[in-house]
C-alpha cells in the first residue's frame, strides 16, 4: 500500500526515462482507443488571476482506469519563462488523496513522448528523416529522446533562431541529430515534420506537405496553416475536445477557417483508435497525414502515478 506522496521536481526528473514515457503513452492511447477517455467537463479550465500580469493557470482532470487513479493537472505559467505544474492524484472510488506530484518536467516528457509515439505510429518508415521545429524545453526533451524511438532515423532541428537549434544539437551530441539554418532547410524532403513552437504565425506552408509526409502540430498557438487540413488525406487528433481549445485547430476555428463540426467530420480517427488497432494510420505510403497532438489529461495523470509507483518500488 502506497501512502500519500509528495514528489518534488528534482525527484521526478530522475524517475522516468524516455523509454518509460513511450510505454506509458502507448498504454494510455491504447486504453483510450479501446475504452474512450473520461476527462473533466470542460476539458480545460483557464484562469488569469492577476489580469495586470502574464500569470495564467490551466486545470485539466481525467480518470485513468488502467492505472486505477484519477486526478487533476494544475499548470501555472508566468509568461513563457516560468512554469510551475503539479498533479493532484485521487483514488477514484474513495476520493482519498494519493499524491501531489511536481509535473513541470513530466509535462515536457509526456508531450515529447506523445509526439514521438504519434510519429512512430503514423510513419511508414523505420528510418525516417524528421524535422523538429522548435528548440525550447519540450523540443529539447524530444531531441534527446529521439534515437530511443527512431534508432535508424535522422533528426533535423530548426528554430526561429538558428543559434538555438545549433545549441540544442550540440547538447544532444549525437550524429543523427543536426541543426539547420532555417525551417525550409529542415523540412525539405522530411518524412515527418513535428512543430512544437511558441510561434503565433504558421512556421510551415502547404508546399512542404508532399505525398507521404506526416505533419504533427503540438504548439499552443497558430503554428500550422489551415491549408494543411485542406490538403491532408488523413487527419488525426489525440482528443478533439481539448484540441479545439488551443493550438492550430483552435485558431482555425476562431478565425472561421473551419467550424468545430467541419473539423470533426474531417477526422479519420483518434490517435488512440489507431494505437488500439481500431483504425488505420495510413491507407498507403503516399498519404499526407496531419495530426494535432495537444496532450490528453489522462497521460498527465498516468505519468504522475508512474512516478509515485516508481519511487515506492511498485511496478508501473
Amino acid at each position: 500500500m502506497i501512502g500519500f506522496s509528495v514528489i518534488d521536481e528534482a525527484t521526478t526528473e530522475r524517475l522516468l526515462t524516455m523509454a518509460d514515457g513511450i510505454e506509458i503513452v502507448r498504454r494510455v492511447f491504447e486504453d483510450a482507443g479501446d475504452n474512450g477517455i473520461r476527462v473533466s467537463e470542460p476539458a480545460a479550465m483557464f484562469l488569469a488571476a492577476d489580469t495586470t500580469g502574464p500569470t495564467r493557470f490551466k486545470v485539466k482532470g481525467a480518470d485513468v482506469p488502467s492505472f486505477g487513479v484519477c486526478g487533476f493537472r494544475i499548470a501555472g505559467d508566468v509568461g513563457d519563462e516560468i512554469e510551475r505544474h503539479y498533479c493532484y492524484l485521487i483514488d477514484p472510488v474513495t476520493a482519498e488523496p494519493l499524491g501531489l506530484i511536481a509535473q513541470t518536467y513530466l509535462h515536457q516528457l509526456r508531450t515529447a513522448a506523445s509526439g514521438l509515439y504519434t510519429a512512430r505510429l503514423l510513419c511508414h518508415r523505420d528510418d525516417p528523416v524528421v524535422a523538429l521545429i522548435g528548440a525550447g524545453r519540450i523540443g529539447g526533451v524530444l531531441a534527446r529522446g529521439f534515437t530511443e524511438v527512431f534508432p535508424e532515423g535522422k533528426l533535423r532541428l530548426a528554430a526561429r533562431s538558428a543559434a538555438s537549434a545549433e545549441k540544442l544539437a550540440t547538447s544532444v551530441a549525437h550524429s543523427a541529430v543536426k541543426a539547420c539554418t532555417c525551417v525550409d532547410q529542415a523540412v525539405d524532403g522530411a518524412d515527418i515534420i513535428i512543430a512544437i513552437s511558441s510561434a503565433r504565425e504558421p512556421v510551415v506552408s502547404a508546399d512542404c506537405f508532399a505525398p507521404g509526409t506526416t505533419i504533427i502540430g503540438m504548439g499552443e498557438h497558430h503554428e500550422l496553416p489551415h491549408s494543411l487540413l485542406e490538403r491532408a488525406d488523413r487527419f488525426y487528433v489525440d482528443e478533439f475536445g481539448f484540441a479545439k481549445t488551443l493550438g492550430s485547430l483552435s485558431h482555425w476555428i476562431s478565425k472561421k477557417e473551419t467550424s468545430p463540426e467541419a473539423a470533426y467530420n474531417r477526422l479519420s480517427a483518434t490517435i488512440g483508435e489507431v494505437a488500439a488497432g481500431k483504425a488505420a494510420g495510413r491507407s498507403g505510403p503516399n498519404d499526407r497525414i496531419l495530426a494535432i497532438v495537444q496532450g490528453i489529461a489522462v497521460a498527465d495523470i498516468a505519468f504522475a502515478e508512474a512516478c509515485r509507483r516508481r519511487l515506492s518500488g511498485a511496478p508501473l
